[in-house]
């Protein structure tokens, strides 16, 4: 990163500041939550990685700006926390202790995941009836009682099968 600027009016040099230089404490101490939320990003010096979330997140916690706010705040201080991937678990960990706002079932990426974990199971599940079928030679009952799936289900991968 450059730290200067040279044009034909004007010479400035500087030196940046690293945030993950800075003691996390110090943003702790604001009363702003966006200003707590960096502390993630700072030093934990010699602090276990685990205190340091759970300080952060329970300084967030008491800064009372409404539901929708902390969700906002929260939501921030995961992405930020994936940029530090050594201490991402510690502060999701940190967040249960909050899990009574922060619904995980309502989370983006949960739902995207849980889509994509259905979409595997059914895979594998019409991989398996298509081989009760084929290579066993199974009836639509016997193959859904085996697979655990509806009758129908069995009837459509059949009625596809023959296509």
């Amino acid at each position: 990163m450059p730290t200067f600027l040279d044009t034909a009016h004007l010479k400035y040099d500087f030196n940046p500041i690293l945030i993950s230089e800075i003691d996390y404490r110090i943003f702790l101490k604001s009363d702003d939550p966006e200003i707590k939320i960096l502390g993630i990003l700072a030093n934990f010096g010699k602090e276990d990685s685990a205190d340091a979330a759970k300080a952060i997140v329970n300084g967030i916690s008491l800064t009372r700006k409404g539901k929708l706010a902390h969700g906002k705040h929260y939501e921030q201080l995961r992405i930020y926390a994936k940029l530090r991937k050594n201490i991402e678990l510690q502060i999701l960990k940190a967040m249960e202790s909050i899990s009574t706002f922060f619904k995980e079932e309502e989370d983006y990426f949960y739902r995207k995941g849980e889509a994509k974990g259905e979409a595997k199971g059914e895979a594998k599940s019409r991989t398996v009836i298509e081989n009760l079928i084929i290579k066993l030679g199974f009836s639509d009952l016997q193959a859904a009682e085996i697979a655990e799936v509806d009758v129908q289900y069995v009837a459509k991968v059949r009625s596809e099968l023959k296509k």
